[in-house]
């Protein structure tokens, strides 16, 4: 895993309102799989997102394209507003468990890759309660923090081989 420095990770997040946080997990995760972890692709969170953008489209085009001189509903306009609808509620329904979800796995690859230093209860127990207490800036900086202990070399010295030669 890639050694970062925890603040900095902290104050980018903070500071750029999440969006350092997403590029981090993107890159993160990346070196997860690496190791042979399975995590979800990080544009699976922005799927919800997509469908309500693609709701809100699909209005537009129905109120400026479909437009009757008369002010009753046509069938296409019935037609897409049932279907803008269901997509839309369904893009609210899956926002939440799809988050839930894809922070849950990522949590258990910290968790594989930490050797459960860093257990699956705290990881994703932190981002629970740090996300419900307006801290979530905080969370990447704890499990950075828990990568770079893995990125530590050994700091056994090793005496050399033979004595140092010296020019005179």
């Amino acid at each position: 895993m890639k050694n970062r420095s925890v603040l900095t990770v902290i104050l980018f997040s903070f500071l750029t309102l999440g969006i350092y946080t997403l590029f981090w997990l993107r890159d993160t995760r990346k070196e997860l799989l690496k190791t042979g972890v399975k995590i979800l692709p990080v544009k699976v969170l922005f799927m919800p997102f997509a469908a309500l953008v693609g709701v809100a489209l699909l209005q537009f085009i129905l109120r400026f394209s479909l437009v009757n001189s008369s002010s009753t509903v046509s069938g296409a306009q019935a037609a897409g507003n049932i279907l803008s609808t269901v997509i839309g509620i369904a893009g609210v329904i899956v926002v939440l468990p799809l988050t839930i979800f894809w922070f849950y796995r990522y949590c258990q690859a910290v968790e594989t890759i930490t050797n459960k230093q860093t257990g699956l209860g705290v990881s994703f127990g932190l981002l629970l309660v740090l996300n419900f207490v307006g801290f979530s800036f905080v969370w990447p900086g704890i499990i950075q923090d828990a990568f770079n202990k893995l990125s530590v070399p050994d700091q056994t010295v090793v005496p050399p081989s033979s004595p140092l030669n010296f020019p005179a």
